[in-house]
Order: C-alpha cells, then sequence, then structure tokens
C-alpha cells in the first residue's frame, strides 16, 4: 500500500475538486505519478480529503478483501468516507460488476462514490454519469501551478531512489578511512551531518531547491568528497539523528531532493542509509510510493536495517505524516522513535499486499 497526503510540497486546502472528472484528473498529481492498473483510496473527512492511497488493483477472486481494507483506511487516518477508484489497463476485468459487490459490503455512507477509469473514460458504479478523460481540468492546472509533478508511472518515481552504477567505490572506500580517522566518535559524526546539512541549505535556498527531477538538485558542495560523506555519514546512527532532526513537513520537500541526488550517486553497496534518509523525507512529505520504494531496496541491501524496517511498518499501518515528530529522535537514534507504532496504528493494514 502506498498513502500519500495531497500530493508532495502542496497544502491539503490548495487543491479544490469540482467535479467527479477533476478528481479523477487530480489523482496523478495526488500520487505523485499516474496510476496504472491501480486502485485508489481517497479518504474523506467531510468534504476534506485527508489521505490518497493506492495498491495493485486486486484479481476478481481477491476483492473480497477490498471493503475491509477501505474500512481501515478510514479509521486509520480520521475519515468517515471514501471515493474508490480502480484504473483498469485491461477491459476485460469485472471491474464494475466487483464494484457493486464490495460497495454492497461497505456501509452505504462510507462510499460517497466508486468510479472505474479505462480506455480513456470514466463512469460511475453508483449511476449512469460517464464521460471522457480530461487532462486540463481546474484541480490540474491548480496543482502544476503550485509545482505538483505527476511522472509517467511508478517506475519513474523509481528512478529517484536508484543507487549509482556508475561512481567509483574506490573513492567511497578512501573516504571512508578518513572519516574514520577524523569523525571516530559519534558526537563528531552528528556534528559533520550538521555541518554538511547547514552548507546546503545555505547554497540551495533559492527557487528549484525542491525539484525532485534528477538534474533539479546539484549542489556543487565544493566538489566530489561531500556527497560521499554524506552517504557514508547517513549509514550511521549519529549522522542519522542529525539528519532526522532537521526534518519536518517544510523542510520535507528539499530534503528528498537533496537524498535523492545523494542515491543517484552512490554505488548500491554503500546507499542504504541515504535510501532510508529518502524513504523517511518522503513519508513526511506525504509521498507514500517513493516512500516504498526506498523502504524496499533499503531491506534487499541491508535486510538487518531497522530503519528500512520500520519504514515498511509504517506504510503497511498506514501512519500518516502527521504524526511525525522531529524533537523524538536521539542523537543516538539509527531508528524511528517507538511512539509512532502505538496502538492506534499497530496492526497491519488489511490483506491486500504492498504495492509493487
Amino acid at each position: 500500500m502506498e498513502a500519500s497526503t495531497s500530493g508532495p510540497a502542496m497544502d491539503a486546502s490548495t487543491l479544490r475538486i469540482s467535479d467527479r472528472g477533476d478528481l479523477i484528473a487530480a489523482v496523478p498529481y495526488l500520487l505523485g505519478f499516474h496510476p496504472q492498473h491501480s486502485l485508489v483510496i481517497l479518504v474523506l473527512h467531510g468534504k476534506r480529503l485527508v489521505v490518497t492511497a493506492r495498491i495493485d488493483l486486486p484479481e476478481p477472486e481477491d476483492f473480497v478483501h477490498v471493503p475491509g481494507f477501505v474500512t481501515k483506511m478510514i479509521n486509520a487516518n480520521g475519515g468517515d468516507a471514501a471515493v474508490i477508484i480502480a484504473f483498469v489497463d485491461d477491459s476485460d476485468h469485472p471491474t464494475e460488476w466487483l464494484f457493486a459487490l464490495c460497495c454492497d459490503v461497505l456501509p452505504r455512507e462510507q462510499v460517497r462514490d466508486a468510479l472505474v477509469v479505462t480506455d480513456g473514460r470514466w463512469f460511475s458504479v453508483f449511476d449512469d454519469a460517464a464521460a471522457v478523460c480530461d487532462d486540463a481540468t481546474p484541480s490540474v492546472v491548480a496543482a502544476v501551478m503550485h509545482g505538483m509533478v505527476a511522472l509517467p508511472s511508478r517506475s519513474d518515481v523509481g528512478r529517484l531512489a536508484l543507487p549509482s552504477v556508475q561512481e567509483d567505490t574506490t573513492a567511497f572506500a578512501a573516504v571512508l578511512l578518513r572519516l574514520a580517522g577524523e569523525h571516530p566518535g559519534d558526537a563528531d559524526r552528528h556534528e559533520r551531518m550538521d555541518r554538511l546539512l547547514d552548507a546546503i541549505a545555505t547554497e540551495c535556498s533559492g527557487p528549484g531547491s525542491s525539484d525532485r527531477s534528477e538534474e533539479g538538485f546539484e549542489p556543487s558542495l565544493a566538489g566530489a568528497d561531500p556527497w560521499i560523506e554524506l552517504a557514508l555519514l547517513a549509514g550511521t546512527a549519529a549522522g542519522r539523528a542529525a539528519a532526522l532532526a532537521r526534518l519536518d513537513r517544510d523542510a520535507a520537500p528539499a530534503a528528498v531532493a537533496l537524498w535523492s541526488a545523494v542515491v543517484r550517486r552512490t554505488p548500491a553497496e554503500w546507499a542504504v542509509g541515504a535510501l532510508c534518509l529518502l524513504g523517511t523525507a518522503a513519508w513526511v512529505d506525504g509521498d507514500g510510493a517513493l516512500q516504498l520504494i526506498c523502504a524496499e531496496r533499503a531491506q534487499v541491501l541491508d535486510p538487518s536495517d531497522g530503519l528500512a524496517a520500520d519504514l515498511l511498518e509504517l506504510n503497511c499501518a498506514m501512519v500518516p505524516p502527521s504524526a511525525w515528530d522531529p524533537s523524538l529522535v536521539g542523537r543516538r537514534q539509527a531508528r524511528l522513535p517507538p511512539q509512532l507504532f502505538g496502538p492506534r496504528f499497530g496492526e497491519a493494514a488489511g490483506p491486500a499486499d504492498p504495492a509493487r
């Protein structure tokens, strides 16, 4: 499951939806990418959008789990209803019939609408409304004006967290040996991470500092070594703690851009720390897809990494970004604070597997 708030760098009150077609057109900007063969759940509290989530479109035999999943999404995020949208690539998928069964199980007041999008058209399961999909609705115009991005696919989101296959591992090893002598203790590593992040914040405080594209965030940092140092410090408990303690909702877009740039410069064997910091920043920024991708890649590289496991648990338990409190992060804290995993979010999100 991939959950996001109203989208990266976007306040929920900024985007106003006028009708069904406008809502459907806004979904890629809420998720950060165009969903394909996906089930999207938009949780509402009154008329306010609380959270947007996506899973792979279940097979017909698995649709029995959807009502429970929707209910859990509503309850976990303080909502009172949901809109369910299926983006269907296979015209033979019996989505309309399955949606009707799903909506028969759920209380009618919990499902504001159930929509199917296929072959460039949308229709509602509840009535005869239908129309051609429009990519230039008022919500899309507002999203673009506010800097929201809808990448072509989920795989394009994955490229933001793709370690380098070209960087020289010898250079990383050399810097690692130097760091072992210069920053032998946690206090030194914490201070060095702080100084590097201060320098980046000063250099990249202008327009474009939170650009998530591959070319959009390239501070010079006076050479290559500081980039290597960031990656290596991110692999230490003290370095992570320094970075996490600076992370809040306002800083999250720039942190996503920074740690994405670090990951893309770093060979896989050194990238776990940066992947975890990128995943945490993505979660705080409301980008569940990037959070999940980072956590899964970090766990493949290092199955024992605690922060990667925490990010997967946060996603599975549908913990909203509003739960984040940087003041809870201690100097030696390599994992996320246990306060985030209270009874309200302690159970799995439901039988649906996380989307891959």
